[in-house]
């Protein structure tokens, strides 16, 4: 393609590149918009359940020295 200053021919030719880069450029906004929210609703999920394991594991804790106080008690009463 040869680009005459001035040419309808040409502009013709550009315009529909140029539509055509314009279109992906608002596909790839479009995309990455929702890329972005998956991301912020996952980002929001891993904080939700990082803060499940951390409750999780304090109340497995108390449960392990409220087993650990029992089988005390238990190997007193034995003996």
């Amino acid at each position: 393609m040869i680009l005459e200053t001035g040419s309808g021919s040409s502009e013709q030719a550009l315009n529909p590149l140029w539509q055509s880069l314009v279109q992906q450029q608002r596909d790839k906004t479009i995309a990455l918009a929702e890329k972005s929210a998956l991301r912020s609703g996952y980002e929001a999920s891993v904080a939700q359940l990082t803060q499940e394991i951390n409750g999780l594991q304090s109340a497995l804790a108390e449960k392990r020295t409220e087993e650990y106080r029992l089988a005390k008690h238990v190997s007193q009463l034995e003996q």
